[in-house]
């Protein structure tokens, strides 16, 4: 297995797939795995596209074709921003082409007023109000009739990416994009009950912040920081807001944290952790 073509989003992904499926060339679209130590992959991240060792060679003559074909040409069709061709960049992730893809599988639509709402009000995926000049571009990885993903644009611009992750219909995670295709924050339901309880904010496509509040009450129980993409600690708060556990990592891996083991709303026990994440050793913190 080879990989013929790193793709800035899913939907990129999916037009390549069709490319290279209509000349009769099996194709694997997975995600790229995140950096170590980043946590989890936003939804509209970059994807991958894996052919037969066999079929690498003609494959990825395909792909250049189809990427002259496809890139845009004069002033007003010029992307927003341009990253010197860097094939995994969300700044280069394209809206769908004019002349569509010749595939069922792939929606390509725009539609104009009030005909828009209609088409959008009897789509699955609707989390968000349908705007006039949005186009919305569905994704279905495993081919079974239901979205997966939908990436919507304004003009050249990626707006955002809708995920339904466990096939039911409703949108699970949702991932937001800046002037230059860069994810700025997400929404995810990670228990699929419909309510998107966890947050995530990123920088520059590395993540800096994720946070859950499962209970709604505004405050999350608990928030993951990152630095450079790598997670620095994991805070569990309690309903006042206040840092009952903390756990620090160095290079990634737990080493070290406090505990608030009396339940006064301050830490009280500091911890050392094993290779495993099981505790080593602890012992009180002194009096504040």
């Amino acid at each position: 297995m080879q990989t013929v073509h790193h793709a800035a989003d899913p939907a990129d992904a999916q037009r390549v797939r069709d490319a290279l499926e209509r000349e009769g060339i099996r194709v694997f679209v997975s995600r790229d795995a995140p950096q170590a130590g980043a946590g989890p992959l936003p939804p509209g991240g970059p994807a991958r596209v894996d052919v037969a060792d066999e079929d690498a060679a003609r494959a990825r003559a395909i792909v250049q074709a189809w990427q002259a074909a496809e890139a845009p040409r004069g002033d007003n069709d010029a992307p927003a921003h341009d990253h010197d061709g860097d094939p995994d960049d969300a700044a280069n992730a394209r809206a769908p082409g004019r002349n569509g893809f010749g595939r069922g599988e792939l929606v390509f639509a725009l539609i104009a007023g009030a005909a828009l709402g209609a088409l959008v009000a009897a789509t699955a995926l609707h989390p968000h109000e349908a705007r006039q000049d949005e186009v919305r571009q569905d994704v279905d990885y495993d081919r079974d009739g239901v979205a997966d993903e939908r990436a919507v644009y304004r003009g050249q611009r990626l707006l955002r990416m809708e995920s339904d992750r466990n096939s039911d219909g409703r949108v699970d995670a949702v991932t937001y994009f800046d002037a230059n295709g860069l994810p700025t924050s997400g929404e995810e339901d990670q228990d699929f009950d419909g309510v998107r309880e966890t947050r995530a904010r990123y920088d520059q496509r590395l993540p800096i912040l994720y946070s859950a509040d499962y209970d709604g009450d505004g405050v999350p129980e608990w928030r993951q920081n990152f630095r450079r993409g790598v997670v620095q600690n994991l805070e569990w708060l309690d309903r006042q807001g206040r840092v009952v556990k903390r756990d620090e990592y160095v290079g990634g891996r737990l080493r070290r944290g406090q505990i608030d083991r009396d339940g006064d709303g301050k830490l009280d026990t500091a911890r050392v952790y094993d290779d495993r994440g099981e505790v080593l050793s602890s012992e009180p913190l002194p009096a504040r």
